[in-house]
């Protein structure tokens, strides 16, 4: 979801459907907030 493609709607529109199969797989899904740490990385070429 955090692509810079504006024209990518495939995904936002199947967003609804993938959030409510992972929930009842027990998943939680909490809002981002200034608390949270980004995730980075280390790539290795």
């Amino acid at each position: 979801m955090m692509h810079d493609l504006s024209n990518k709607s495939d995904t936002l529109s199947a967003l609804p459907d993938i959030i409510k199969e992972l929930k009842s797989e027990g998943y939680h899904f909490y809002p981002l907030t200034k608390d949270v740490k980004p995730v980075a990385f280390d790539y290795v070429d």
